[in-house]
């Protein structure tokens, strides 16, 4: 049996009220027999009697097997019912969202397809709660990242209106002030990427086209930095495959990787570029023989805004590594990083190809 029917207590009641038919459909042929063969005395009337009483007790069957029927499926609507009208208004219980022992049937299915929508309801409110906290903590971070600058810039313009400093003075006021400028053009630049990239806004254009050419654009775009600290990078001879990723923001991943490696690495140091290939993926290795990273930041480097205790220094907003990752993500990729604390850094890009 299928559709309705096919629920096991169901199944059972209609099993039951078929072999009461075939057994009141034999013993009326019987009592037909009997009396066509006239194998034993019965009068007319008796056996109109016995079959009036034979069929009549079916149809009490029938009627009582039916009221079960509509109860049983009454039952389990009602307890649909009231699991939609709980979900409707949020208001569920721990057995709403347990998922029912699956069984063949389609109330069966009903209650367990309206225990998976419930379940998924408070995954999605889950998640959504997540979203929240993780919008709030952005608003934070970047307030904080932003007092930095804002406070530079009012203390510039303050100096601006000194008449005590000289004209000189206030030149290299206005060279401070339009770099204060420039980050905050550049981080709310960025963060706007990052946020479009994060909730799909950005379309990744995806196309098969060689690797190596996207490297070599990264590095002119870091070249001058590189140059100023005496940095050499060298790009090894190797594999030059082609795969599927998106030139522009792929190109920025790489910059933002080759950028953190000028930046903490020492003066008159190297940066080396290695591509590799096989059947599973294809792989940029950056290294630099810079300060490192310790153990205990390993776990957080990928993090927003995450900063290393050995940083010192160093200028960055703790970023660029982030969207790095972003972006490989989105591109069926990754990134992973080995390191040695005063001993250097390995990136690893991946592109996956199966």
């Amino acid at each position: 049996m299928t559709g309705l029917y096919s629920d096991e207590k169901i199944k059972r009641y209609i099993k039951g009220l078929f072999i009461g038919y075939v057994a009141v459909a034999l013993f009326c042929c019987g009592l037909i027999g009997i009396r066509y063969f006239n194998i034993m005395p019965m009068s007319k009337t008796f056996q109109y009697n016995s079959m009036l009483v034979a069929l009549v007790m079916p149809l009490i069957a029938t009627f009582l097997i039916g009221y079960h029927i509509v109860a049983y499926i009454h039952e389990h609507l009602n307890r649909t019912s009231g699991h939609i009208a709980r979900a409707m208004n949020n208001n569920f219980k721990e057995e709403d969202y347990i998922p029912v022992k699956y069984k063949e049937g389609a109330l069966y299915s009903l209650d367990y397809q309206m225990a998976a929508l419930v379940n998924k309801l408070y995954t999605n409110q889950d998640q959504f709660n997540e979203e929240r906290k993780r919008l709030n903590s952005l608003v934070t971070e970047v307030a904080h990242q932003l007092k930095t600058p804002i406070a530079a810039i009012k203390l510039f313009y303050s100096l601006l209106h000194d008449s005590q400093i000289s004209q000189e003075e206030k030149e290299g006021v206005m060279i401070k002030l339009s770099d204060e400028v420039d980050r905050i053009e550049w981080l709310t630049g960025t963060l706007s990427d990052l946020s479009k990239l994060e909730t799909g806004l950005i379309q990744l254009h995806m196309q098969e086209q060689p690797i190596h050419h996207v490297i070599l654009e990264a590095v002119n775009t870091v070249y001058l930095d590189a140059e100023a600290k005496g940095i050499e990078i060298i790009l090894m001879d190797g594999d030059q495959p082609r795969c599927s990723f998106d030139k522009k923001w792929t190109k920025e991943a790489i910059v933002n990787i080759l950028d953190n490696a000028i930046k903490y690495s020492t003066r008159n140091s190297k940066v080396t570029i290695q591509i590799e290939h096989n059947v599973m993926f294809n792989k940029i290795c950056i290294t630099d023989t810079g300060m490192g990273i310790s153990q205990a930041d390993m776990p957080f480097i990928f993090n927003r805004f995450y900063k290393g205790k050995h940083t010192g220094v160093h200028e960055g907003i703790g970023i660029g590594l982030y969207l790095a990752k972003e972006i490989m993500k989105n591109q069926n990729g990754t990134i992973k990083v080995y390191s040695e604390l005063g001993v250097g850094t390995t990136f690893e890009i991946l592109f996956f190809t199966v």
